[in-house]
C-alpha cells in the first residue's frame, strides 16, 4: 500500500487535468465477472440488497439530489491509493481501508438505502489519463446529465471534466455496454 501523502504529490490539480474521452455506447459488452460474484456474495447475505442492484430499471435522478449525495460520499474515507485486491468485489460500509471497487459499492449501497434509485447509479469502468490505473467510479444518471462519485474527489463533478478514458458501465443488471476509448 503506498502512502497517500506521496501519491497525491504525483497528482495534477484538478484545474490542470484533461477532460475525459467521450462517454458514447458503442454496443454491449460483458458483464465483469465481478459482477456475477457480487451476485452470489449478495445471495448469502443481502438478497433485498441483490434485487435492488440487479433488477434496477434504468433511472434518473433530479439535480437537487447532488447534495445529498455529496453528504453520503462524505462519509466514506477517501482515498488516494490503491488496495491490492481489486480484484474481489465487496460490499463494506464500515472499512476504513479499501480501494475504489469497495468504495463505488458502499457509496451506492448507502444512496440506495437513501432512496436514490438503483438504476440511477451506475458503476463504471475508466482508465485513469494521469497514470493509466483502471478506476471504477459510480455514475450519477440525472436530469442534467451523468455526474461522477470518486473516492479521489469530493464533490460529484460532471462526467466530461475528470480525466478518465471511459471503458465499459452497467446499463442495468446483468447488461453493460462499452464506452468509446
Amino acid at each position: 500500500m503506498s502512502d497517500p501523502s506521496s501519491a497525491n504529490a504525483l497528482k495534477p490539480r484538478a484545474s490542470t487535468y484533461p477532460r475525459s474521452t467521450p462517454m458514447k455506447s458503442t454496443g454491449r459488452y460483458p458483464a465483469p465477472g465481478q459482477w456475477f460474484e457480487l451476485g452470489a456474495y449478495l445471495d448469502q447475505t443481502d438478497p433485498a440488497l441483490k434485487k435492488a442492484y440487479f433488477d434496477a430499471p434504468p433511472a434518473t435522478v433530479p439535480g437537487s439530489a447532488l447534495p445529498l449525495i455529496e453528504n453520503v460520499m462524505a462519509h466514506f474515507p477517501m482515498r488516494t491509493y490503491e488496495h491490492k485486491d481489486h480484484q474481489r468485489w465487496r460490499i463494506d460500509t464500515t472499512s476504513t481501508a479499501g480501494d475504489c471497487n469497495q468504495w463505488t459499492l458502499g457509496v451506492r449501497e448507502a444512496l440506495i438505502k437513501q432512496g436514490i434509485p438503483a438504476g440511477a447509479l451506475r458503476p463504471i469502468y475508466a482508465t485513469r489519463e494521469y497514470d493509466g490505473a483502471a478506476h471504477l467510479v459510480l455514475g450519477i444518471e440525472t436530469d442534467q446529465g451523468t455526474y461522477i462519485a470518486d473516492q479521489l474527489y469530493p464533490l460529484v463533478t460532471p462526467w466530461e471534466k475528470v480525466p478518465y478514458r471511459w471503458n465499459s458501465r452497467l446499463v442495468s443488471g446483468l447488461q453493460w455496454e462499452r464506452l468509446e476509448p
